[in-house]
C-alpha cells in the first residue's frame, strides 16, 4: 500500500518525512479504454458502439464550434479588409471631386477678376463718353446762341450748325455705343455669375 506524508505547516525544523502517522492513498480506479470508430473497438457490444457514438457526437459538435469560431473570424477578417478597400476607393473618390472642384473654383475666381476688370473698362469708356457728351452739348449750346445772335451773318452761323450737328451725331453714337457696351457687360456679368 502506498502512502504519503500528512499535510502540515511547514517549521524552520519540519522534515520531509512528517512525525504523524502516514495517510494511505486511495487507489485510481483503472480507466477502461474508450470505444471509437477509429478502429475495430465499437464492434464489442451495442454499449460500446453507443460510446463510441457518443465520443464522434461530441467530436462533431466540438468540430462545428470550430467551424463556426472560424467562419466569424475569417468573417470579421475579410468584412474589414473589404471595409478598408470600399473607405479607400471612397476617399479616391472623395479626392478626385474635390480637386476637381478646387480647379473649377480657381478658375472661376479668374474669370470674376477678369470680369471685374472689363467692367471697370467699360464704365471708364461710359464716363468717357457721358463727358464727351457734355461737353458736345455744351458746344451745341454756345452754337445755338451764336446763330441766334448771329443772323446777319447766316453763312457761317449755317456752317456751324451743321458742324455741330455733325459733332452731336457723333456724340450721339458714342453714347449708344457705351450704352450697348454696358448693357451686354452687365448680361454678361450676370450670365456669368447667376450659376454661382
Amino acid at each position: 500500500m502506498k502512502y504519503k506524508s500528512s499535510k502540515g505547516h511547514k517549521e524552520k525544523d519540519h522534515y520531509f518525512y512528517s512525525k504523524r502517522a502516514a495517510k494511505p492513498c486511495k487507489a485510481k480506479k483503472p480507466v477502461a479504454p474508450k470505444s471509437t470508430f477509429a478502429d475495430e473497438s465499437f464492434l464489442g457490444s451495442e454499449a460500446m458502439f453507443k460510446e463510441a457514438d457518443a465520443a464522434r457526437k461530441a467530436f462533431e459538435a466540438e468540430h462545428m464550434k470550430l467551424v463556426k469560431a472560424r467562419f466569424a473570424t475569417a468573417h470579421k477578417y475579410f468584412s474589414a479588409k473589404d471595409k478598408e478597400a470600399s473607405a479607400k476607393i471612397v476617399r479616391a473618390r472623395w479626392n478626385k471631386a474635390w480637386n476637381a472642384s478646387i480647379k473649377v473654383h480657381e478658375k472661376a475666381i479668374a474669370h470674376h477678376d477678369m470680369t471685374v476688370k472689363e467692367l471697370e473698362a467699360a464704365v471708364a469708356r461710359k464716363l468717357k463718353a457721358i463727358a464727351h457728351h457734355k461737353i458736345t452739348v455744351a458746344r451745341l449750346h454756345t452754337a445755338n446762341v451764336h446763330r441766334s445772335a448771329a443772323l446777319h451773318a447766316w453763312n457761317k452761323s449755317k456752317d456751324a450748325l451743321k458742324e455741330a450737328h455733325s459733332s452731336y451725331d457723333a456724340a450721339e453714337a458714342d453714347l449708344k455705343d457705351a450704352t450697348t457696351a454696358e448693357a451686354a457687360m452687365h448680361k454678361m456679368f450676370d450670365e456669368k455669375h447667376a450659376t454661382r
